[in-house]
């Protein structure tokens, strides 16, 4: 089907640019602006792309040998799984807490945190050296996301940037640990231990 590097990676960088700020202003003041971003986000999106950039360059250099390949896999089964814990904590978190609340403002960050990490010493190697084999699953995994994305807008309108980037961390995340457990998980231009398939747009 479709041969790629990974999606989820991409979305979870993607969510660090999203809208997330908190405000103690009263209700209905012009100062009540919550569709704004923070510094903390550029932040860690600054740090996850110079210690990524570092590993990945250091990833594209490894020798080309058979245990490579698993080695990237075994470090993103929890990156994943984390990932999509934080996502699923991001949805609760707006249910839970009103969208200028500081409480959820402030969990959603630290959360972001430890995944800017991972995705920065882990990731970055495993986009550099590693492609993707997407099976005909991805169809029924980006129905479920819109499936699950509409009723989200419409509840709370402020948050559907970061509602998007969510579902679609979960979905996706939960797609490429499945694609990880079938050995769909090819290297990349770099190494050739293990090509992938022919696409079918090739």
């Amino acid at each position: 089907m479709l041969l790629f590097i990974s999606l989820f990676a991409i979305i979870s960088l993607i969510q660090f640019i999203q809208p997330n700020k908190f405000s103690n202003a009263p209700e209905g003041s012009e100062d009540k602006i919550l569709e704004e971003h923070s510094w903390h986000q550029f932040a860690l999106l600054g740090i996850t792309f110079v210690v990524g950039l570092v590993r990945g360059w250091i990833a594209i250099g490894a020798p080309d040998v058979p245990q490579r390949l698993p080695n990237m896999k075994r470090p993103m089964y929890f990156v994943i799984g984390y990932g999509v814990f934080q996502a699923i904590l991001g949805i609760s978190l707006t249910f839970l807490h009103s969208p200028d609340s500081e409480t959820r403002y402030l969990i959603t960050t630290v959360s972001q945190v430890l995944l800017a990490v991972l995705l920065g010493y882990f990731a970055f190697p495993y986009l550099f050296t590693c492609t993707i084999y997407y099976t005909w699953i991805f169809f029924p995994t980006f129905l479920c996301t819109m499936f699950f994305i509409m009723p989200l807008v419409k509840y709370q309108e402020c948050y559907y940037s970061q509602y998007i980037c969510w579902v679609l961390m979960i979905f996706v995340g939960l797609l490429e640990l499945y694609l990880m457990a079938v050995n769909q998980i090819y290297d990349g231009y770099h190494h050739s231990q293990r090509p992938p398939p022919r696409p079918f747009y090739s």
